[in-house]
């Protein structure tokens, strides 16, 4: 029953990510957001969890935490990528094609070890993404 409301949560952030080629604010990312949240549990009780972040001991302050840096990324004028193009006419197309590809194998192959990175990486490549574009726009000032 986990694994299946695992899947249909990444569905939903699946479907979220798809959409206009144009960005969108963190206001719009309900869903990713609350797939993060709700995936988290799941996710700390996996094999990787326990190898790669246990060290912390995040097991009752690491929800809130990350409950309050969503709250602030949900607020904040960061801008995600909202859409993949999917096609075969050209490269991009395609790598948008094996990109959903590979995120449905995820979340259908290993649900609760996939979907919490994956929206986690997805949110900080939003928040990486926005500063890179900072500094550019900067730099191109001076």
């Amino acid at each position: 029953m986990q694994r299946i409301g695992l899947l249909l949560v990444g569905l939903s952030t699946l479907a979220t990510t798809r959409g206009s080629a144009q960005d969108a604010t963190g206001t719009t990312l309900w869903r990713v957001a609350a797939t993060t949240l709700a995936t988290y549990y799941a996710f700390s009780q996996t094999e990787l969890f326990r190898r790669s972040l246990a060290y912390l001991d995040l097991a009752h302050q690491g929800l809130v935490y990350l409950l309050l840096i969503v709250a602030v990324l949900m607020y904040s004028k960061v801008m995600y990528p909202r859409a993949w193009p999917v096609n075969l006419h050209s490269l991009r197309g395609v790598l948008g094609l094996l990109l959903v590809l590979v995120m449905l194998a995820g979340m259908i192959l290993i649900p609760s070890t996939f979907i919490f990175p994956f929206c986690l990486a997805y949110l900080t490549f939003g928040v990486v993404r926005h500063f890179t574009l900072i500094f550019i726009a900067r730099g191109a000032e001076e």
